[in-house]
């Protein structure tokens, strides 16, 4: 899957009716939610800045700082054509912070703003050896390398801005080459890289979002392909690396490549999928009580859906 694939994968399950908006790379404001899920009076959302492609192009997530200032990056664009990190007030302000050329990675992920004030992130390309970096970032723009990754056992092309545990330390995923050879990082808060897990295919593979924070100190990840039927699964992994469990999707009206999940206050976890579902007058939300549980689904009756590569998405009124 190459980095456009995973960019749309990334995005597309958030908001499907704000893809034009994004293509289109602008950053947009709104102060009520009623300007996402429309009224039946028109509904006008700003634009706070439009990136040119010298300063940027095709922006990911934000993140807030302390400072209260919006930070994010461009996937790509920029002096080098490589991509950015910038900085934003509310008000539509932007300030490059970084460049990137390269040697010190290219098509950056995103942001995670750590508990040291700093931010941290990966570069999908570039590095020592082509295939991604891990990055710190101050708020001042001064970037530090952390690690090249090689493609050995550290595995390939980081998808997605590492995660902050309660111990302090940073973990993330990788997509690995050609959806194989994904892995499971960590950066100790003593600045120590290590690989924890490497992943085989047959429990997951193309781990391309941000890894969830359970509450029970585990970490999940969603692994977009491979699993027992290559539709994807979901992974529950401990922070020293052992794999706890893995619940491989059966695509069909189960779905297929995992795209989102949340850990609800009563502990379970709802998420969505890319693909898959009932192409019908009902939707089918999954549910799942424990990781390791078969899901069962929660039907939205009389509810507007759309479907998209036979994916199904759905709102309740």
């Amino acid at each position: 899957m190459n980095r456009i694939a995973l960019a749309n994968l990334a995005s597309k399950n958030v908001s499907r009716f704000l893809t034009s908006v994004l293509a289109a790379a602008v950053l947009f404001g709104f102060a009520e939610m009623t300007a996402l899920v429309g009224t039946s009076q028109a509904q006008v959302v700003p634009t706070l800045f439009s990136f040119s492609g010298a300063n940027g192009a095709n922006p990911l997530a934000l993140t807030q700082g302390r400072d209260g200032l919006l930070y994010g990056v461009t996937a790509s664009g920029g002096t080098h054509g490589m991509g950015t990190v910038f900085r934003m007030s509310t008000g539509g302000e932007l300030e490059t912070l970084y460049d990137f050329s390269g040697p010190d990675g290219s098509d950056p992920n995103g942001l995670t703003l750590a508990s040291d004030g700093n931010f941290y992130g990966t570069a999908y390309n570039g590095g020592n050896f082509g295939l991604g970096i891990l990055f710190k970032i101050t708020t001042g723009g001064a970037l530090t390398v952390l690690h090249h990754f090689s493609g050995g056992v550290d595995g390939s092309h980081p998808a997605a801005p590492p995660s902050q545990a309660a111990d302090n330390s940073l973990y993330g995923g990788t997509a690995g080459v050609f959806a194989e050879n994904s892995t499971i990082f960590k950066f100790s808060s003593s600045g120590t890289f290590s690989t924890i897990l490497s992943i085989l295919s047959i429990d997951g593979s193309d781990i391309v979002k941000p890894l969830l924070l359970a509450q029970d100190g585990t970490l999940i990840a969603l692994a977009g392909g491979g699993g027992a039927r290559n539709c994807g699964s979901i992974l529950k992994i401990t922070t020293s690396g052992v794999l706890k469990s893995t619940f491989s999707l059966k695509c069909g009206t189960t779905g297929s490549e995992p795209t989102g999940l949340l850990q609800a206050a009563d502990g379970t976890f709802y998420g969505t999928t890319y693909g898959g579902g009932a192409l019908g007058a009902e939707c089918e939300v999954l549910r799942i009580s424990r990781i390791s549980d078969v899901p069962f689904r929660l039907p939205c009756r009389n509810v507007p859906y759309q479907t998209q590569n036979q994916s199904c998405a759905c709102r309740r009124s």
